[in-house]
């Protein structure tokens, strides 16, 4: 499935740079459900957050899927990428901090 889903994205992706990269993925994923945005950081460093996974029940019994989205972003924005998630009063929020 990711391997699918990494294939489509990287059809549709444009930019020669990480940052334009990650500002189309950002308008991919929020296209496919996921209430994505890119952010920068006070300090420069870019973002994307998710306040939504059309996937989360999925998420949740297979919690590899977390590591899957991030090696994901990895291959499509051609920079490191680490994944955290935050659960507040029942909402859910993946940040990929992108460098």
């Amino acid at each position: 499935v990711f391997q699918k889903m990494t294939a489509s994205y990287a059809e549709r992706l444009r930019g020669e740079s990480p940052a334009e990269r990650a500002k189309w993925l950002a308008r991919l994923r929020d296209h496919d459900g996921y209430m994505s945005e890119l952010e920068t950081s006070s300090g420069g460093a870019l973002c994307i957050i998710e306040h939504h996974s059309p996937m989360l029940d999925v998420l949740r019994a297979f919690p590899i899927i977390a590591r899957l989205e991030a090696e994901m972003f990895q291959r499509l924005l051609g920079a490191p990428v680490r994944r955290e998630e935050t659960q507040v009063s029942g909402l859910f929020c993946a940040t990929f901090f992108i460098g």
